[in-house]
């Protein structure tokens, strides 16, 4: 086996352990034959019969979920039940005759040719799941077990998708091989779902049967078991938030989740240039929760007058990792030397003090609350602040305040605290 071919099959294995299972129907239910779908629920909920699609007479063939065709995994040829001393009796969804001769026989469907007799079997029917919830999950495949055969063209079956708003088909399976008893063999099948599954929690599949009523058709009809969806790769967090700020050139950055889920640890990296990340620190992740969980992460003195970007990375327990948007922040230490803030505490106003003449380079002067709110402000435009300048906040309730000085060369923000 050459490299190349190694590395493939490496891949393809790798991909396909990462992809994850979420959705599974397997039909299971102690009907021996003659249930219709739309009789059926599942651990998923309820399946429907939607019949408004064409054309039905009266004697159409219907979709069953039975063992009438007993469910099997590929390569298998088809049966009926299983006797009752098997380990289990596995049912499928299946279409079967409905015409007053046979009443669910298996995946055996009446193909038509008596219409002028009374009995006409014209067939347009879709077996759909109950709502499917994609939330959180990217890259899915449906797959599932099938036998069919019928009259290419004219008697076949389809595989259709349902975004929350419209139903697409998105496959016409291929007829599969009948084994010497006159049974399907059972096949496997798999299709990517359309991009607008993604993240959607109002999916649907169905499996859609048509046949004419002109005699030509040969058993078995169409069956589906074993029906599965799985994700490439679920979104291990649900980031609410990721903020930041420098206080005493120290670099606080605070974020949220509303879930985790198999979530190891989270990774902070700064930048200076924007192209080259520096590790941190690494915070240890909740694994799996589905509640809101606050972290918060400290720096202190990260490098003095040079903006910075911070970016959230999170590694899960397989090793996987993937990186969130990055965020600004200034620590200016430089400037911060040449400046004195007093008293703090205060029990109300406070002073600032310029040295070096960096009241020049000072553009305005902000007060914030600890939630933002800006209590005041003092532009700058003349570059002639006094060397001395004096805050009054003797109105505000005692707490936590923040004071930030925009300069021409950064932001410089200060804690300032009333008592």
């Amino acid at each position: 086996m050459s490299k190349i071919t190694t590395l493939l099959l490496f891949l393809i294995f790798s991909t396909q352990l990462k992809a994850q299972v979420f959705w599974t129907e397997t039909f299971n239910n102690s009907c021996t034959a003659g249930c219709d779908v739309s009789f059926y629920a599942g651990t998923n909920g309820a399946w429907t019969d939607n019949t408004s699609l064409g054309a039905n007479a009266a004697q159409a063939n219907r979709w069953y979920v039975s063992c009438a065709e007993n469910g099997h995994t590929a390569g298998v040829c088809g049966t009926g039940c299983k006797p009752a001393s098997a380990t289990a009796t596995l049912a499928s969804l299946h279409i079967g005759a409905h015409d007053g001769f046979v009443l669910d026989a298996g995946a055996s469907y009446d193909a038509g040719g008596l219409c002028g007799l009374g009995i006409c079997v014209k067939t347009d029917k879709r077996a759909e799941s109950p709502t499917i919830n994609c939330t959180g999950l990217t890259g899915i495949t449906l797959a599932f077990d099938y036998i069919e055969n019928g009259q290419a063209g004219s008697d076949y079956a389809t595989v259709w998708y349902y975004d929350g708003t419209t139903w697409t088909q998105i496959a016409t399976p291929a007829q599969t091989v009948v084994c010497g008893s006159g049974q399907g063999q059972w096949t496997a099948y798999s299709i990517a779902l359309p991009a607008s599954a993604n993240n959607n929690a109002n999916v649907k599949i169905g499996f859609r049967w048509v046949n004419n009523d002109d005699g030509l058709g040969t058993d078995p009809s169409v069956a589906i078991d074993n029906v599965t969806l799985s994700a490439a790769k679920g979104l291990p967090i649900n980031l609410i938030d990721f903020t930041g700020n420098c206080v005493d050139n120290t670099v606080t950055l605070n974020w949220s989740t509303a879930s985790e889920t198999n979530n190891n640890y989270f990774s902070i990296e700064r930048t200076t240039d924007g192209a080259t990340w520096q590790l941190a620190g690494k915070i240890r992740g909740a694994g799996n929760i589905t509640e809101i969980k606050n972290y918060t992460f400290t720096e202190i003195n990260p490098a003095s007058n040079a903006p910075l970007y911070y970016r959230l990375s999170q590694t899960d327990f397989d090793g996987d990792s993937r990186s969130f948007n990055e965020i600004n922040i200034t620590c200016t230490g430089t400037d911060e030397k040449n400046i004195s803030i007093y008293p703090n505490p205060t029990s109300g106003s406070f002073n600032l003090e310029f040295a070096n003449g960096m009241e020049k380079t000072v553009q305005n002067i902000n007060v914030y609350t600890v939630l933002g709110q800006i209590i005041f402000h003092q532009a700058v435009a003349d570059k002639n602040i006094q060397e001395l300048q004096t805050i009054d906040l003797s109105t505000y309730s005692q707490g936590i305040y923040f004071l930030e000085i925009r300069t021409l060369s950064g932001i410089i923000t200060k804690k300032i605290i009333i008592n």
